[in-house]
């Protein structure tokens, strides 16, 4: 609750021996958070809840899992002695409206037009925490309210999920 008071988009753990510590990326500034309350055994239940290999710690993993409308997504990349960890948390509203990503006119009705296109392949890159996913599902939200069309998306990993479009998880192998 504390890192979604302070507006976090990323929490990063390094977890060395037993030892936790614990940033906040706000405003892509990592912040450094002063906390004994967390332990390695929180670290370790975070990997559980993923759904991470708990046999097979010696290569990178990711998972996700969703907590109070929040979804997360957890990745972790071990060494020798530290073991590094990002959760990334992401709202799941899922009737966010164009209007509500920016007040600029200009890219509102780009983002309309888009919405009125019947076919075409949409690719957007950004930095972290630019909104990027949040665009994407409010402009494929609105295509589906307004389409006779059906409107597949392929996502790695599908983080807002929306019965109103088709969800394609990308399988890597």
């Amino acid at each position: 609750m504390y890192a979604l008071q302070s507006n976090a988009s990323d929490i990063h753990f390094l977890l060395e021996g037993q030892e936790l510590s614990i940033q906040f990326r706000t405003s892509l500034v990592l912040k450094k958070i002063h906390q004994d309350i967390w332990s390695a055994s929180f670290f370790e239940y975070l990997k559980f809840i993923a759904g991470f290999d708990l046999t097979n710690l010696s290569l990178p993993q990711s998972g996700q899992f969703a907590w109070n409308q929040i979804f997360c997504r957890f990745i972790v990349i071990y060494n020798q002695s530290i073991q590094t960890g990002v959760l990334r948390s992401l709202s799941t509203k899922k009737d966010l409206k164009i209007e509500e990503l920016t007040y600029d006119p200009t890219a509102i009705s780009f983002l309309k037009r888009l919405c009125h296109s019947r076919q075409g392949l949409v690719l957007m890159a950004g930095p972290i925490n630019s909104g990027i996913t949040t665009t994407i599902h409010a402009v494929l939200h609105e295509m589906a309210s307004i389409s006779r069309f059906k409107i597949v998306s392929l996502e790695d990993p599908i983080e807002i999920e929306d019965n109103s479009y088709l969800q394609l998880q990308i399988n890597q192998e």
